[in-house]
């Protein structure tokens, strides 16, 4: 039987995944994490950064999908929060992304708060004037 993994070691590891993230190899930062995920599934931290990593992917549902486990485990994950927010601005999912702002405001996450506080506004802007009446407008122009 295999000797389980000690927090220490998956720690030394998830810090090599970040580091390839920083250097912008976010594929190869993805499988690390991956890999420590099967190890301990419950890791916050790993499903925040498969979060993060998605979402810079473009993979949008798995991005959902590793935010919301990592909120299952730790609901004040204010990483995930503000992941998850991203996600439903993309998605034009404007409530879900107010819903999960106001809880980042709850939990005090300025900058998290500022920015996308900011991103949904400019989104539900573009949004809105995307309408068909606001397309023949601006067409009539």
């Amino acid at each position: 039987m295999p000797v389980p993994w000690t927090n220490a070691e998956i720690e030394l590891v998830a810090e090599r995944a970040y580091e390839l993230h920083l250097q912008g190899k976010h594929s190869d930062a993805a499988i690390i994490f991956e890999g420590l995920l099967a190890i301990d599934p419950r890791n916050v931290y790993c499903l925040q950064a498969l979060a993060a990593l998605s979402l810079k992917l473009g993979s949008l549902e798995d991005a959902l999908e590793y935010a919301d486990r990592a909120l299952a485990f730790s609901p004040d994950c204010v990483e995930a929060l503000a992941c998850r927010c991203e996600v439903n601005v993309l998605l034009s999912r404007f409530a879900e992304a107010q819903q999960d702002l106001e809880l980042m405001k709850h939990l005090r996450a300025g900058t998290h708060v500022a920015r996308l506080d900011m991103r949904i506004a400019s989104a539900e802007n573009s949004s809105s004037n995307l309408l068909p009446d606001a397309t023949s407008r601006e067409l009539n122009r």
